[in-house]
């Protein structure tokens, strides 16, 4: 229509500056090209709709899942690319128990163009990964994943692809954060390496134009910035503080590569909005967490090689948008084998159980240590902060609560540390102003400058000040001893795995204790002196 239109226009002389202005306008619009890309990351297996017990006026209205995101992309007419940032399957029954086969069967329905490769695909090993890169239809990208033997990538992942949207030819790299090596069990990538992930992006994006990609999108499971992990926030209210810059992830992508977009995840940060990075002008775009959003991003491309890009965060709420009845059929089918069983109430909560306050320990975190140091019969109980998934809510309490707060496979390990090592674990895991774990059977004061650099801990075990020369009894995951993220204290002592499915602890503590009341918060504390 814009063709013809400014045809018409040229066949005469323009009458008026406003009309010059009009036919500049068309004739811009005439030379450009226009698609949209649908991003998710961070699903976790969020893809079934499901209660908003967070939303204040209505706790029972659906959001969220597959079919919902089905409903919203079949409404889009132009071409589109739908596209995920990894982490697809981890965090409830539906994932977890099909092993991720559940979300790719979705996925291959909604017609997904391509995924990057997240640290939690690992969760069940390699082998897990390449089985669910046969059955998906759509290439998994890892651009910075290699073989330790021989240096190639594994044969499940690609490193970059090119597609054709609308006539434009759009280049993916899927890049994974090195962090992978220890935020999955380290045994399981114990085989694979993750080079650094801005000179992997920068390479590949050069190949890329080389081969005559025009756009160039950078899929990134590394994150954006510390300050805003698990928090969702309009794009024109973020600041990045120094130690976001010096982060690196999606940042250091978007400033070190040839790419027009960097669409991430990993931190389950929601951006609404357009973000441009204040350095590089590259737009970064996330997606927030669980299938409960998606962004929309709409690209235009002019003839002379401008990429211009918006973007916009859209609530999947099911009475907004509907639900797609092909990609509903297929989710119901994995959850009707399972639901029932999940769905059985086994307690009661008498109030929230939520994960974070004021970022340091938690009346959720606090209820999961005790219950760790308890079964371990520890003088100490630790549970890693980012690995507590969901909130509870007051209420009916079902099996498939305890599967969003603990989706992991971890279990029990016992532990004997000396006071020494235990009070620098403390001290590591309180810094930015946050907690890193969670503990029972401790209270920590850390001091820390205007820098937030630690100075002085004052570390109380039982109640009494902690003992440098005296070894204690550590009860925890064995993520964390066999070396999982935060756990490099725990290397060369010696570990008792119980065997224990965490899970069933959390179960087995929040069924005895039903109606269940939370704990009292203030274990942890941040002392600020100049």
């Amino acid at each position: 229509m814009f063709l013809v239109l400014t045809r018409a226009f040229a066949s005469r002389a323009p009458r008026s500056a406003l009309g010059l202005a009009l036919l500049l306008v068309l004739a811009s619009c005439a030379t450009s090209r226009r698609f949209v890309v649908f991003h998710t990351s961070d699903v976790h297996g969020g893809i079934e709709a499901r209660a908003a017990k967070w939303h204040a006026d209505n706790p029972s209205r659906l959001i969220g899942g597959q079919a919902a995101l089905g409903a919203l992309i079949a409404k889009e007419a132009g071409p589109k690319l739908l596209v995920d940032s990894g982490d697809i399957y981890q965090g409830t029954p539906i994932g977890n128990l099909t092993r991720g086969a559940a979300v790719v069967a979705g996925m291959n329905a909604l017609g997904y163009d391509a995924m990057a490769v997240g640290n939690h695909e690992y969760d069940y090993g390699e082998e897990n990964v390449a089985s669910l890169a046969k059955i998906a239809q759509f290439p998994f990208l890892g651009a910075n994943i290699r073989k330790r033997g021989d240096g190639e990538p594994p044969d499940y992942v690609d490193r970059s692809v090119i597609v054709d949207v609308g006539g434009v030819k759009v280049g993916l790299i899927g890049i994974a954060t090195r962090h992978t090596a220890t935020s999955t069990l380290p045994k399981n990538v114990e085989a694979l390496n993750f080079e650094d992930e801005v000179a992997t992006a920068k390479r590949e994006a050069d190949l890329l134009r080389e081969k005559g990609a025009e756009v160039i999108i950078a899929l990134s499971h590394c994150g954006l910035a510390p300050s805003v992990a698990r928090k969702r926030l309009a794009a024109s209210e973020l600041v990045l503080s120094a130690a976001d810059e010096a982060y690196g992830g999606d940042l250091a992508i978007a400033r070190g590569a040839d790419v027009d977009l960097v669409l991430g995840g990993h931190l389950h940060t929601g951006l609404a909005g357009t973000f441009r990075d204040p350095v590089s002008g590259t737009v970064i775009v996330q997606s927030y967490e669980n299938l409960e959003a998606v962004s929309r991003i709409e690209i235009v491309l002019t003839d002379g090689g401008d990429v211009d890009a918006s973007s916009e965060l859209i609530d999947l709420w099911v009475d907004q948008h509907g639900q797609d009845p092909s990609v509903k059929s297929i989710v119901d089918s994995f959850g009707t084998s399972i639901n029932a069983e999940l769905d059985r109430v086994i307690g009661t909560l008498a109030e929230d159980l939520r994960r974070a306050d004021g970022g340091l320990d938690s009346a959720l975190g606090n209820f999961f240590a005790d219950a760790i140091r308890e079964a371990g019969k520890a003088d100490v109980g630790i549970q890693n902060t980012f690995g507590i998934r969901a909130d509870l809510y007051t209420g009916k309490l079902t099996q498939r609560d305890i599967y969003r707060v603990m989706p992991f496979e971890n279990t029990l390990t016992v532990v004997n540390m000396p006071g020494v090592a235990l009070e620098a674990f403390v001290a590591e895991s309180l810094r930015d102003g946050r907690a890193r774990m969670q503990f029972s059977g401790l209270a920590a004061t850390v001091t820390v400058n205007s820098k937030n650099e630690v100075y002085a801990v004052s570390v109380a075990v039982d109640g009494r000040p902690l003992e440098r020369d005296r070894t204690y009894r550590v009860a925890t995951s064995n993520y964390l001893t066999s070396g999982g993220s935060g756990g490099e204290r725990f290397k060369g002592l010696t570990v008792t795995d119980t065997g224990l499915s965490l899970r069933q602890v959390l179960q087995d503590a929040l069924v005895k204790q039903s109606p269940v009341a939370a704990p009292k918060q203030g274990r942890l504390k941040v002392m600020v002196q100049e």
